[in-house]
């Protein structure tokens, strides 16, 4: 079976948004346990829209939260000191009260803070939610032409939980590297991207670790793509074992 054709089909985004009939979702979840490029483009999909998700999500400032605390505070005071001269309200009625007093600050909160957002601010927003949007879509069109191999990147050391995923392109030389899961490194060292060619390491460029799909220098007949940790700046050839790799099947 083509697995890079099978990956390109569109099935494993069905599979994700649980658009599949039973018989299907079965036949993915098989070759999700037979084909690790399979497992690691469900993976690599899922981690996309999740930081969709967290990329779009827009926290309301810590400065409403501290107002309708200090509202409800003010509230049930208020109320305890009148109920001192005369108990008007019961205990339902009440708690009522303070809710509904504490639901009309809130609400007015919230519009009196989406209402405050400057209009510059609103633009940048939108133009920053434009660029990861582009780059979502970069991301997807790459991993989605079937002229780029999925190369997984696993651990040399089977101890150890690290990965990550080459995509390269034997027709234009392009290599794009995505993250998986690498620790973080201290500030005098990075990680360096090899490509093995005719059984020597090439130099494809370091990086840091970031969400984002990473473009590296262009390679030809590649056997195996390697990730060392190197000293800032990176290394003619590498200096430490090797941390992931893969062979481009």
């Amino acid at each position: 079976m083509d697995i890079q054709a099978y990956i390109s089909s569109g099935v494993l985004e069905l599979y994700i948004f649980s658009q599949l009939s039973s018989q299907e979702k079965a036949e993915v979840e098989e070759m999700r346990a037979k084909y690790p490029e399979v497992a690691a483009e469900i993976v690599r999909i899922e981690t996309l829209l999740e930081k969709f998700a967290f990329d779009f999500e827009k926290k309301p400032r810590k400065e409403l939260r501290d107002k309708i605390l200090s509202k409800i505070d003010e509230i049930e005071k208020k109320n305890k000191e009148n109920s001192k001269i005369i108990p008007l309200y019961s205990t339902w009625g009440y708690r009522i009260s303070i809710a509904a007093s504490v639901l009309l600050f809130a609400t007015t909160c919230v519009l009196g803070y989406t209402l405050w957002q400057k209009t510059a601010e609103n633009k940048a927003l939108l133009v920053e939610n434009k660029q990861q949007i582009d780059l979502i879509q970069q991301e997807l069109a790459i991993a989605k032409n079937p002229n780029y191999y999925h190369v997984v990147l696993g651990a040399n050391d089977s101890t150890k939980q690290q990965s990550a995923l080459v995509f390269w392109n034997p027709k234009s030389q392009e290599v794009y590297l995505e993250m998986g899961l690498l620790p973080a490194l201290p500030p005098d060292k990075q990680y360096q991207l090899w490509a093995i060619i005719d059984g020597q390491p090439t130099d494809m460029g370091v990086f840091d670790i970031t969400a984002n799909l990473q473009k590296m220098k262009i390679a030809q007949n590649v056997k195996t793509f390697a990730i060392t940790i190197e000293p800032k700046g990176g290394s003619k050839a590498p200096t430490s074992d090797i941390v992931v790799s893969g062979d481009v099947s």
